[in-house]
């Protein structure tokens, strides 16, 4: 299943003879964001956020944190709301993920859950994050959120990759990956899931 989101950051490390030094920059770090900066980070968000959302937000501070990926820090905080506008699936509750980048302060609000793909879910809440290291040793992080269909309630796995720039983005490619192998139930199972997937 394929979605459309939008970027996210982390880091992780490895070891190895040949590429130790490579791979000791890919270590993914997750710590408890600072309350200053979860509310500096709430006014942004509800800002981006006003021409989507009808009424108020709603914020998940159990899964909030800040990620640092070599010498770069990002911030990362999912969000929940009732969108304006009703899809042809009529009007679901969304979550969303808001990540700041740390080196030039940018902020992107991504819609994650009740779009796309994932479109014909409503959205609950994030249960559970994690880092991830893929078979190519390379680091990420996965977001799971508890939804619902009209017939069953779900698990959506989505997952954030780093780009050639550094910089944590939403992998359509590895999202959809897991949800169609209905492996991201967990951030256990998405481990191990991924460390032996090509």
């Amino acid at each position: 299943m394929k979605i459309k989101f939008a970027a996210a950051l982390i880091v992780l490390v490895c070891s190895g003879d040949v590429f130790a030094s490579q791979l000791a920059q890919e270590k993914l770090k997750l710590s408890a964001m600072a309350a200053g900066e979860l509310n500096k980070l709430q006014v942004e968000i509800e800002s981006v956020l006003r021409s989507r959302a009808d009424g108020k937000l709603s914020y998940f501070k159990d899964q909030t944190f800040e990620i640092q990926h070599g010498d770069r820090t990002f911030s990362l905080i999912p969000v929940g709301y009732l969108p304006q506008t009703k899809t042809q699936n009529g009007l679901r509750y969304r979550c969303a993920v808001g990540i700041r980048n740390g080196k030039d302060g940018s902020l992107t609000v991504t819609d994650v859950i009740g779009v796309g793909n994932f479109e014909a879910v409503t959205c609950s809440k994030p249960v559970a994050v994690g880092t991830l290291t893929f078979a190519d040793k390379r680091a990420g992080l996965i977001a799971i959120f508890d939804s619902s269909s009209p017939n069953a309630s779900v698990k959506s796995p989505v997952v954030f990759s780093f780009n050639d720039q550094g910089n944590l983005i939403l992998d359509f490619e590895k999202t959809d990956d897991i949800d169609s192998a209905g492996k991201g139930t967990s951030v256990s199972g998405a481990r191990k899931y991924f460390a032996n997937r090509k």
